[in-house]
């Protein structure tokens, strides 16, 4: 009787150890990224697929990286993968790189769900590099007048923290200007408090700061 457990035993386990870990072959990853200071995705950006291998002939843990690069509209893809059904493998979407792009934030790495491999979302917060406010040349100043703005970032997207799209107060009186830098690029919007001879104001503008823009303002109070 033991003669015959024995191969069924054995098959058994291989059964078993099939199931744990199944192949599907030449499967599409694909996904999008995208600015969250304009909403439109970024071209050029290079994007990494990273598969790790923590079997337990695995030490330390294997890990192989595929990159490819997204189009004009910010989609990538990555064709031709073998996904591993086995919890042994993992995969994460990683930002590697872009020229010209200086991030601020990235959300990185971005774990991937085996049923779930297309529509990935990423998203990156490019920044400009500096701003600077000035007042007016004919704005006379008195020793009792202030000047301040508090800028904000209205448009950004994403799980970022709030500091990243607010700044302020900027107070002008000191050198007639003020300065911020390399935050998210995009529509900042300006709150400009004035109190002159006793009298206080508040008028709004705005400033649009390109990627990479060094801008210099002259404030209308």
């Amino acid at each position: 009787m033991y003669k015959f457990l024995l191969p069924l035993i054995v098959i058994i386990a291989l059964i078993s150890s099939c199931k744990k870990d199944s192949i599907e072959k030449n499967v599409s990853i694909s996904g999008n990224v995208i600015n969250y200071c304009t909403n439109k995705g970024c071209p050029s950006v290079i994007v990494s697929l990273r598969i790790n291998f923590n079997g337990t002939n695995s030490t330390p843990p294997n890990t192989t990286n595929i990159n490819t690069m997204t189009d004009a509209n910010g989609n990538f893809d990555f064709t031709g993968q073998n996904i591993h059904s086995s919890n042994d493998y993992s995969y994460s979407i990683i930002i590697c790189a872009a020229e010209n792009y200086p991030f601020g934030f990235s959300e990185n790495p971005i774990p991937i769900d085996k049923n779930k491999l297309n529509n990935i979302q990423l998203g990156v917060v490019p920044s400009f590099t500096s701003c600077t406010f000035y007042l007016p040349n004919n704005e006379v100043i008195n020793p009792t007048d202030s000047f301040s703005i508090f800028l904000e970032q209205k448009i950004l997207k994403g799980n970022f923290p709030k500091s990243a799209c607010k700044f302020g107060p900027l107070n002008l009186l000191s050198y007639r200007k003020a300065n911020f830098s390399y935050y998210p690029m995009g529509w900042w919007y300006i709150t400009l408090n004035k109190t002159k001879n006793g009298i206080r104001s508040v008028t709004y503008d705005s400033v649009y700061l390109d990627m990479n823009a060094t801008v210099i303002d002259t404030l209308l109070f």
